[in-house]
């Protein structure tokens, strides 16, 4: 793909001469590589994702009521059962429990069994602690008596931290006492949330309490300080790449709030001034419902080698942001997330080819971000889904721009809606199904930041980072692999072979004469995947490209590698 479209061209022109700009025309179509925009290359270097700890907990045993020997031989007649101590319940919502036995011969044993219906009904709707019992008691009127016990926690402590981060987990603890009667909901909500603090594990043991359906929470912490990682791929481009190069740490609470920082920085290996990205990432829990407060910035500079050389383009992106997010569902099973964050960045692309540094694109854009994701486990599998609505709300324009911008016709004020999802299917024999999908939609031109990509890791992975761009697209990956889990040298390993398919389409809302309207990128494939234990991940993948409406796409099959290494 040309690094320069015939509006990009329009725009140089002015200032570099026509004699210059020719000289381009020749040589930049002819070149089969993604543009090195800086804005672009910086959303192609994600942090690897950490995987949070799940929360264990250890429940005291949980027993039925047994009835004392010989119930079955004392009768009598039950004209009104009394059931004491409920508030999670309405009165008719008991009744079936026992509706049958009225105006009836029963048995104690038949009202040991109500009993433990009830129990049951408690325990299948999430209060683990709570019991229903039959109270001593003398039945002459026809008048029997069932006590509910609604379960609490009455006591929560921690240990096995500092004095600092004790006193931040007990916020959930308290929580936790508040809640009554306790609920599974609220115990791992408040439990999910204090591991979601940054370097924080916490394990939880329920003992019995001082009293009858009364609970004690025992939280055992262990804080991890730092963590370091490296990453060293080849899906780079050959004009910034294609080795690519990772490395950061994240210091875990050095505050005890459960704040999270991350430093981090990339560059190409054997070619240094090709790229340079340095990060800064911040994250602060806020309170004990899980409100969380983001911030952000980042610095990118780009020098193209490969073919690019010879027109000394340079290229640099400043962003920065912040935002908040917050768990309106937190467990096991189901998440769900809601939250906000303003961006701004500030892109400039130049050449020094004339002698002259000449400017060839200055984007600067602030965008409101609006996001809802959502994850559920189900008995067949998992399912995952976000939507993100992006609002340009000022920046650079074509009426207002006093240099060129990236694409002619984009503009910093926008409006656009983006789409993620995903399902792990199980299959049988240890296999699994995974599907991928991804969509923007817009009805605004875009500069280059806020364009739709498609090509590499994952849509349209036989291509480079961002072979083919547009302002709305569509992208579908499917993949079949196998998990296989065993010991070696001292650790557990697993090995995940698998095949894949991709698909995606991008389109422009304006193209220039060198662009179609649209454009396809299809491909397939085979790899592995390996895990020695958490400390490093390898993965090696072979991709045939199938179609491409792009004719500067390479044609033949690529090797691909990515090592991860976590110390």
């Amino acid at each position: 793909m040309a690094i320069f479209k015939l509006d990009d061209l329009k725009q140089v022109s002015g200032v570099v001469g026509s004699c210059m700009v020719g000289l381009l025309v020749v040589n930049l179509p002819t070149l089969a590589q993604p543009s090195p925009d800086p804005s672009r290359i910086e959303q192609q270097l994600p942090p690897p994702t950490l995987t949070l700890p799940e929360p264990r907990i250890d429940l005291p045993q949980q027993e039925e009521l047994t009835p004392p020997s010989g119930a079955e031989d004392l009768r009598f007649q039950l004209l009104e059962l009394e059931i004491e101590g409920v508030t999670v319940y309405a009165p008719e919502q008991l009744q079936p429990f026992y509706q049958a036995f009225l105006n009836q011969e029963t048995t104690l044993l038949d009202l040991y069994n109500i009993a433990n219906q009830i129990t049951r009904l408690y325990r299948q709707d999430g209060y683990i602690l709570s019991l229903a019992i039959v109270p001593e008691q003398t039945i002459e009127t026809g008048v029997a008596r069932i006590q509910v016990i609604e379960g609490y926690v009455e006591e929560a402590e921690f240990e096995g931290a500092s004095p600092r981060q004790l006193r931040r987990l007990q916020g959930f603890g308290d929580k936790i006492v508040a809640a009554r009667p306790l609920n599974i909901r609220a115990l791992e909500r408040y439990l999910l949330l204090a591991n979601d603090l940054a370097g924080i594990e916490v394990r939880a043991i329920l003992r019995r309490g001082s009293e009858l359906g009364a609970a004690q929470l025992l939280g055992r912490v262990t804080h991890n300080p730092v963590e370091g990682f490296g990453n060293l791929t080849n899906r780079g481009t050959d004009a910034v790449g294609p080795l690519r190069a990772q490395a950061g740490v994240y210091l875990n609470s050095p505050l005890a709030q459960g704040e999270a920082w991350l430093l981090r920085g990339a560059t190409v290996p054997n070619d240094p001034p090709a790229l340079g990205f340095g990060g800064f990432d911040f994250a602060l829990p806020v309170g004990h419902e899980g409100l969380t407060f983001n911030a952000n910035t980042s610095f990118t500079g780009v020098r193209p080698g490969g073919d690019l050389k010879v027109f000394q383009l340079r290229g640099r992106t400043f962003a920065v942001g912040a935002g908040v997010s917050y768990p309106l569902v937190r467990s096991r099973t189901t998440n769900l997330f809601i939250g906000g964050s303003y961006d701004y960045a500030d892109s400039r692309s130049t050449t020094d080819f004339t002698g002259i540094r000449e400017v060839l694109s200055q984007d600067r854009l602030h965008v409101l971000r609006f996001n809802l994701e959502a994850e559920q486990v189900d008995p067949y599998g998992l399912t995952l889904g976000a939507i993100q609505l992006s609002q340009g709300i000022a920046g650079t324009r074509p009426s207002t721009a006093t240099e060129p911008l990236s694409r002619a016709e984009g503009s910093a004020i926008f409006t656009k809606l983006n789409f993620n999802v995903g399902r792990i299917q199980p299959l049988p024999g240890e296999f699994s199904f995974r599907l991928q999908g991804t969509a923007q939609v817009t009805g605004d031109t875009l500069l280059a930041r806020e364009r739709f990509g498609l090509g590499g890791s994952i849509f349209g992975s036989a291509f480079d980072p961002d072979q083919i761009l547009g302002d709305s697209g569509y992208g579908f990956r499917a993949e079949l692999r196998r998990s296989f889990l065993y010991s070696g040298l001292g650790l557990t390993q697993a090995t995940q072979p698998y095949i894949f398919a991709d698909y995606g389409q991008v389109f422009r809302n304006t193209r220039t004469l060198a662009e179609n309207r649209s454009d396809t990128l299809s491909s397939a494939g085979l790899g592995v995947r390996h895990e020695f234990g958490s400390l490093v991940s390898v993965g090696l993948e072979l991709a045939f490209p199938v179609q491409s409406t792009d004719p500067s796409t390479r044609s033949d099959p690529r090797v691909f590698f990515v090592v991860t290494g976590f110390f």
